[in-house]
């Protein structure tokens, strides 16, 4: 059993993030989402933006869809407070750790990261982490259940300390190591980092689909595609990406 776990500011990807994870996922799949658009506030200097977006449930696929959170039930205070999205996650993990197997496979992905080819057993099992190479590592991590389990003994997790990214607590697993041959791996995790085979600029994507002219989103290893820049705009047309991937 697959768990996906996704942190989303609002709909605008759902149709084809749920479509291409239920058409490349071979095992069984769950998804939980944390829904909201207060991230206008944090992203913005604390200048609320007028959205052309809500929370939805439009598109969801009810039959797979575990259990939805929203920002709202947090409050925009809190939020503020926590602006690195990833502590979604764990409040997430807490609520459904419970409930599943320690054997079971956990995704913790972005709202504008899924496949674009078939991901079987063999993607899944390749080590304890898998991550894109070169994006940060709350975009896109694989791992099982119990591995994660391991992690939170160790004392770290995906809220990040005040004023840091959640990526300078796991410098510690080592994951950029390749950047930084001194740094010390200190669990022995083992790493698969897929490597980004084309780049967001080379796919052939209208100009009016980027906020800025240095994506380094795009496809890794033509299995994964990240835009990375998503939930950018105010204004974003999913519907190239709905069209050609």
């Amino acid at each position: 059993m697959i768990h996906l776990l996704s942190a989303q500011a609002d709909q605008r990807w759902f149709k084809i993030w749920f479509s291409q994870w239920e058409k490349y996922v071979s095992d069984d799949i769950k998804f939980y989402l944390f829904v909201g658009n207060d991230w206008d506030y944090v992203y913005n200097q604390g200048k609320k933006l007028k959205y052309p977006f809500e929370p939805s449930l439009e598109n969801l696929p009810k039959e797979n869809l575990e259990k939805i959170w929203y920002d709202s039930d947090l409050g925009s205070d809190f939020i503020s407070q926590n602006p690195a999205h990833s502590f979604r996650y764990d409040i997430m993990f807490d609520e459904i750790v419970n409930d599943i197997d320690d054997d079971d496979t956990i995704i913790f992905c972005d709202g504008d990261a899924f496949p674009t080819s078939n991901l079987d057993n063999n993607f899944f099992e390749q080590n304890d982490f898998i991550m894109l190479n070169g994006s940060d590592i709350v975009n896109f991590f694989v791992t099982k259940v119990s591995k994660w389990k391991d992690v939170l003994s160790n004392e770290l997790n995906w809220t990040a300390n005040y004023g840091e990214n959640p990526s300078d607590k796991f410098t510690k697993l080592g994951i950029f190591e390749d950047n930084n041959p001194t740094q010390e791996n200190i669990f022995n995790y083992k790493w698969t980092k897929i490597k980004l085979t084309k780049k967001i600029t080379e796919m052939g994507i209208p100009n009016s689909e980027f906020y800025v002219n240095d994506y380094i989103g795009g496809i890794w290893e033509d299995k994964i595609f990240h835009h990375m820049g998503g939930y950018q705009n105010q204004v974003h047309n999913i519907k190239w990406f709905l069209n050609n991937l």
